[in-house]
């Protein structure tokens, strides 16, 4: 036990030394700080339980979709199926939940909520909490009418204030007005089923969904928005439930799919998967990538810090003696050494905490959307826990490798000696150890953090083949109206001409989709009239002014004109990947494609008038497009004129004028839209340039502090080397060979490290990493400049005076 008197004593030597203080405790706190979050964060996403009862009972339908035995849809979910599933799963419970968004009418403002469907046993199997009423009833299932709705916690506070007698009001939705019997307490958290960071506003009924009536029939018709969550009985294994599941839908799903052009041979196959696991699937790689490179990150900070350890051990050598010679034993040594060392980690691992305090905040609330799970992230009984263990094995493993260092049966001796060669000197084994410790994980660092880095910023920064600044993307609603196809393309030309007006508008176009957009509708299309397998193409209707809006080429052909669009000519756009398919080794202008549009079951021929370059959609493979005409539903996409802008209200005021019922349903800026599908690259590209500065910055001090020791040691050899005519040239090319093959040894051990990782990875994440020779060779140069500018550094005392100045022993 360290007696308070040690810890004085080690206090009162310490404040005479500030900058070696603030250097150890500045290292520690930002590596360590870094680390602890890191730490947290799987510990949420990989270790801690679901804040359910019954978590370890709690799976989800994972549905697949095949075609002649390959995959074709993952994780998709077909309207019929999930309510088959409800109604006969052997199961302890099952709810259905479908993911939408709807204006809100009776709320000032009339705001866009998140509106999530489900039947009622959502709630009692997650066991939720009720600040006010209660769940849905079991009379609110498939086919009942009752129109209420439970609102959220925050949805609560945010549009009623709070208000006492919130289940005496409603909520008005597509002009149906729903009773509020229930408000979810404040801890409830729902499971990220859908999307990460999705926080539903208000719950409704599972039939009050708006999926159209032949939407519910359809069992080829396959979305994301629903999912089936599961509660399994008391000893169900989920293989057991899984093959119940297959039994259930597989052979109805073939007998319902016979002879549909939109899937030939199709097959329907449920994969059962605990909610944890399919929680953080996606989060998973990320955190362990981010874990291993904070990890790293502190090993080379630990180097560092025994560096400066061992200085201040050679400073306290003559001390230390003297102790040694009067009968201090070795274990008194010791506690001496390790009271200092536990103060600076100490001090470091407070600030550490403090510091990963803030950036667990920070996280919450700017990586929300990008990781499963932040809305637990806290600091944890866990993580402090961590912290002590770290902090004690820091100070126990820093004290031990000095107390060896110093070697206690030679302190008494250093007395006798005239002080003169007899400093504390660290043998060339740990120094070159060292070395190659800090190239070795500097380098597998820096490889592994520029392949990531590479893969995102090229995602980032890549152009994407159409305009995305100075555009507004516009869905009406138009609540209970039910108006004609005439009628709707009346109200577009009315709208668009209306808009036109305004002195910020430059142009408009009525579009089912922006680019990023458009592959959220697939349809079948085949390429002869007599061929019987069909392509999936992704499919946008657009007007004549589309493409000048959005700023796509028309390479070859040409675009719709003005009464292709009026009188839906039997034209279409093709991108240059469906024209590659078309004609694979001639010109695609003028051939015939055969489209199955809308809800029609023929294909019927249409001809090909024009190609349109590729656009690159971030993490999107090259997709096959079609572009077709005429749209009429209500979608606008307005371009403004440099640096100008258009308001919501502004919108709303031309919507008014054209008709009172007419609403927005979405309204976004494209550059918010396309800056979406990019918020994880750019996540990404910060905390990758953020941990390869700080890894360059400790291994360049690491690497100059050890290099500098040891040339230091050797200035009286290359004093005499240079006193009998070694010039500067040749001694600078002998230390740069000798640290060559040490970053040569270090470099090995790091691709080491790096296909190792590389292979856990694989195996345990199912992720490689990106690894590219540009990226590595750029890692590996930033290493060998490190070692270059260390050795130069120190050298440069040396070899640019006389020999005379290195030969001097004071």
């Amino acid at each position: 036990m360290i007696l308070a008197y040690e810890l004085s004593d080690a206090w009162v030597g310490l404040r005479k030394r500030p900058l070696f203080v603030l250097s150890i405790i500045a290292t520690l706190a930002v590596t360590l700080g870094i680390l602890l979050c890191m730490v947290n964060l799987n510990q949420v996403l990989l270790l801690k339980a679901l804040p359910y009862p019954d978590q370890d009972r709690l799976v989800v339908g994972v549905a697949n979709v095949y075609e002649n035995h390959e995959t074709r849809f993952s994780d998709m979910m077909a309207y019929p199926i999930a309510e088959h599933v409800e109604k006969h799963a052997d199961v302890a419970a099952v709810a259905a939940v479908n993911y939408a968004e709807e204006i809100v009418t009776n709320i000032d403002a009339r705001p866009k909520l998140r509106v999530t469907n489900a039947t009622p046993k959502y709630f009692p199997m997650l066991g939720t909490r009720f600040a006010k009423g209660g769940p849905l009833e079991a009379g609110n299932g498939v086919g009942s009418k009752d129109p209420v709705a439970i609102l959220s916690y925050e949805a609560w506070q945010k549009y009623f204030n709070g208000r006492e007698n919130i289940l005496e009001e409603t909520v008005v939705i597509n002009d149906v007005s729903y009773r509020i019997v229930g408000v979810t307490a404040e801890s409830f958290i729902e499971p990220e089923l859908f999307q990460a960071g999705l926080k539903t506003q208000i719950w409704l009924p599972w039939e009050f969904n708006t999926w159209a009536e032949d939407a519910r029939k359809n069992w080829v018709g396959f979305t994301d928005q629903i999912k089936v969550l599961a509660l399994l009985n008391p000893g169900q294994r989920m293989m057991d439930a899984e093959q119940m599941l297959n039994g259930l839908v597989s052979e109805r799903f073939r007998e319902e799919s016979r002879g549909s052009s939109f899937l030939k041979n199709g097959d329907y196959r449920f994969q059962v998967q605990g909610l944890k696991s399919y929680l953080v699937q996606d989060g998973k790689v990320s955190a362990l990538l981010f874990l291993s490179s904070s990890f790293a990150l502190a090993l080379i900070a630990c180097i560092n810090v025994f560096n400066l350890l061992l200085s201040r051990a050679a400073e306290q050598l003559r001390q230390l003696a003297i102790k040694a010679t009067l009968g201090a034993r070795k274990s008194h040594i010791f506690r001496q050494v390790f009271a200092e060392h536990l103060l600076l980690v100490c001090t470091s691992m407070v600030l550490a905490l403090v510091l990963a305090t803030v950036v667990t905040g920070a996280m919450k609330e700017k990586v929300a959307g990008q990781l499963p799970r932040i809305a637990e992230l806290t600091i944890s009984p866990a993580t402090i826990a961590v912290a002590l263990v770290l902090m004690t094995a820091l100070a126990l493993a820093f004290s031990g490798i000095v107390s060896h260092v110093l070697d206690y049966r030679r302190l008494a001796g250093q007395l006798k000696a005239s002080g003169k060669g007899s400093g504390l000197q660290v043998s060339s084994a740990i120094r070159n150890f060292l070395v190659v410790s800090q190239i070795a994980l500097a380098a597998f660092l820096l490889v592994a953090i520029a392949s990531v880095l590479k893969v995102s910023y090229a995602t980032v920064t890549r152009d994407p083949g159409f305009r995305v600044d100075n555009l507004v993307f516009a869905n009406l609603s138009v609540g209970s109206m039910q108006p004609s196809r005439e009628e709707r393309i009346r109200y577009i030309d009315d709208i668009t001409g209306k808009l036109k007006q305004l002195p910020q508008v430059k142009q408009v176009s009525s579009a089912l989709f922006v680019p990023m957009m458009s592959n959220r509708w697939t349809s079948a299309l085949k390429l002869d009239a007599a061929g019987s397998d069909s392509l999936s193409v992704a499919t946008n209707l657009i007007d004549d002014a589309y493409l000048g809006v959005m700023g796509e080429e028309i390479v070859r052909g040409n675009n719709f004109s003005r009464d292709d669009v009026n009188y839906s000519a039997k034209k279409v756009l093709v991108n240059e990947e469906l024209a590659r398919k078309i004609a694979p080794s001639g010109d695609a202008i003028g051939k015939y494609v055969y489209w199955q549009s809308g809800g029609e079951q023929e294909f019927k021929p249409h001809e090909v008038i024009g190609i349109v370059r590729d656009v690159a959609i971030p993490r999107t493979a090259p997709t096959p497009r079609l572009y077709a005409t005429r749209f009429s539903g209500l979608r606008f996409i307005v371009q403004l004129n440099e640096g100008a802008e258009l308001s919501r209200q502004e919108f709303l005021n031309v919507l008014s004028s054209v008709h009172k019922q007419f609403n927005l349903y979405e309204y976004e800026r494209v550059r918010d839209i396309y800056d979406a599908l990019v918020l994880k690259d750019v996540f990404i590209v910060w905390v990758a340039i953020g941990l390869g500065l700080l890894t360059v910055l400790l291994a360049s001090i690491g690497i100059y502090g050890v290099l500098n020791y040891g040339i230091l040691l050797r200035r009286y050899e290359l004093g005499v080397r240079m006193s009998i005519g070694a010039g500067p040239g040749r001694i600078a090319g002998m230390i740069y060979q000798e640290n060559g093959v040490l970053f040569l040894y270090g470099a090995l051990a790091s691709l080491v490290i790096l296909v190792v990782s590389d292979r856990l990875l694989a195996k345990y994440a199912g992720y490689e990493l990106p690894l590219s020779f540009s990226a590595g060779a750029g890692g590996y140069v930033v290493i060998v400049v490190s070692v270059a500018a260390a050795c130069y550094l120190t050298l440069r005392t040396i070899i640019t005076r006389w020999p005379i100045f290195a030969l001097r022993t004071d």
